[in-house]
Parts: structure tokens; C-alpha cells; sequence
């Protein structure tokens, strides 16, 4: 059993401020806001690290990320397999739902997590009102997630953006829906909700 997995039962806290980097990256997108460096597309997707403490996880570190390297080469066809397989039905178009993260932007972020003494502990996506067709809950895994998030052992985090006034933030272990962990926010006056 792995060390994420050991944490099911426990809790995942985020500081404020990380927690704020998700949720801006998904508002920011949706808005249709793009860095120069950054695809185009209503897709946000990021990575993670963290540490274990007093029987929780704290993530210290979120990375958005900006190239989906989902729109090339042979991972464009895998994908657009596995999407059609597993996939809602979705105003989106096949060829650009999903994300796969860029190897070198990976590279990166795992040489500054080694730098910081912290792990790898998960990936962080948005759904929100034009994801897919149907009244299926957004701030829940998708089957295609759960296909994704297989043998990952990382949490996957849903950031719910329907009402965009009051985004929310789950977290499911390898994309599990049966395997949900609370997720608590820590502010800088020490308060935790």
C-alpha cells in the first residue's frame, strides 16, 4: 500500500494561497485568458507536491500547467481512443477534451519538488458546465477519469466550476469516487475550515 493510499482516511489541507493558484488557473480559462506560452483551450490542468504530517497531507506546492502534449503526436490518437471508449458525450469536441501533461514541464516540476523535499501527491482538473452533456455531477471523477487516474497512485483533485462564484475542490485517490478524502484549507491566521 502505498503512502497516499494510506492516507484515504484522513485529511488533505491545502494553504489558503495554493489553494487560490488552482482555482484562478480554472477561473482564468474559462474567462478565456491565456499566458503567451499557453494553449489556448477551456481546459486547466496541474500538478501537485506535498508532504505528510501529523497523519494528513499537506500540499505545499500547485503548478499549473500550460502545453497539453494530448493535441500531438501518437498520444493524440491513444487519447482520442480512450475518450471515445469512456468519455460523456460533450460539446467539446473528442480531439481536444482531456490532458495529457508535458514531459518536460513534469521534469521541471519534479526537480523543484526534489529541491524542496516534497513529493509528487497529485494532478488537479476542472469540469465545468460544457465538459460533457447530462446532469452528471462536475465536482465529481468521470468514468474517463477513473481509466486516467489507474495505478497513478496520486490523488486526483476536481475542481468543480459551475457556480464560479463558489468553485469547489474534492479529492479522489486515482480518480476513485468511492475513495474521496476531505479537503480542508488552512489560513494564515491558523484557522482550518
Amino acid at each position: 500500500m502505498s503512502t497516499l493510499q494510506k492516507q484515504l482516511d484522513e485529511k488533505i489541507i491545502f494553504h489558503h494561497s495554493q489553494k487560490n493558484i488552482m482555482v484562478q488557473h480554472c477561473l482564468r480559462k474559462l474567462q478565456g485568458k491565456y499566458f503567451p506560452q499557453e494553449i489556448r483551450e477551456r481546459q486547466a490542468y496541474g500538478l501537485m507536491g506535498g508532504s505528510f504530517y501529523n497523519e494528513s497531507l499537506s500540499v505545499e506546492l500547485v503548478l499549473p500547467l500550460f502545453k497539453n502534449a494530448r493535441l500531438y503526436g501518437p498520444v493524440r490518437a491513444h487519447m482520442n481512443e480512450i475518450i471515445s471508449e469512456h468519455a460523456i458525450p460533450g460539446a467539446v469536441p473528442i480531439t481536444e477534451r482531456a490532458w495529457v501533461a508535458d514531459p518536460l514541464e513534469v521534469k521541471n516540476f519534479l526537480k523543484l519538488l526534489q529541491q524542496r523535499q516534497l513529493e509528487l501527491v497529485g494532478t488537479y482538473h476542472m469540469h465545468h458546465l460544457e465538459s460533457w452533456q447530462g446532469n452528471e455531477l462536475r465536482e465529481l471523477p468521470t468514468k474517463l477519469d477513473e481509466v486516467l487516474g489507474k495505478n497513478t497512485g496520486l490523488f486526483m483533485f476536481i475542481i468543480g466550476m459551475v457556480d464560479l462564484m463558489q468553485p469547489t475542490v474534492r479529492a479522489f485517490y486515482e480518480g476513485c469516487i468511492d475513495q474521496e478524502v476531505r479537503v480542508m484549507t488552512r489560513h494564515d491566521r491558523g484557522v482550518i475550515e
